[in-house]
């Protein structure tokens, strides 16, 4: 198993119209998000508006799961979800698509050879929480709090990326809400 540790790089954001996006990770890694050469990319976005239009990117599945504040998402022709924090609505980048609410939200955008799929974990502090490491990568952000990773900590906006595992066990060293990305690489 190889584990990366990973912090946000502040030259990773993207600011647009209506707030900014965090890049957490993409791969491959020399892969540009502008140039839209990307199997899959994990981002945070702070929309600051209460109105919003996202941006057509078509041939990209889109997860979004929302962590703070109140969002409502429809895409026209399709569906309309409202989210809480923590709930999440799968789509097609190519949907018109647009949003009410102020947010900050984990998205998932996966190109064709890749899917994925997005789990929240909470646990309390002094209890370990158990990650099942079945896809090909592994992404766990820590939203909140504090955990410990063998002999590493992690706090809030830290990430570890997981390749060829079973199992990890993070500790909680306060209460913790983490988000597992579960991505598999198709051959």
């Amino acid at each position: 198993m190889t584990i990366q540790y990973l912090k946000p790089d502040p030259s990773k954001k993207i600011s647009w119209a209506k707030g900014i996006s965090q890049e957490l990770f993409i791969y491959p890694p020399a892969s540009d998000f502008q140039k839209r050469d990307f199997l899959f990319r994990i981002s945070l976005a702070m929309v600051e508006a209460e109105t919003s239009d996202f941006t057509p990117l078509p041939g990209i599945q889109r997860t979004l799961m929302l962590l703070k504040g109140e969002h409502t998402l429809t895409h026209k022709g399709h569906h309309t979800k409202q989210l809480f924090p923590f709930d999440h609505d799968t789509f097609q980048g190519d949907w018109q698509t647009s949003s009410l609410g102020k947010a900050t939200n984990f998205n998932l955008m996966c190109r064709t050879g890749a899917s994925g799929t997005l789990k929240h974990l909470k646990g309390n502090a002094g209890e370990p929480i158990t990650c099942e490491i079945k896809d090909s990568i592994v992404l766990i952000y820590v939203y909140s709090g504090r955990v410990s990773c063998e002999t590493r900590s992690l706090e809030t906006g830290d990430c570890l990326v997981i390749e060829n595992g079973n199992e990890l066990k993070l500790k909680c060293m306060e209460t913790s809400d983490i988000i597992q990305t579960s991505i598999r690489i198709m051959d």
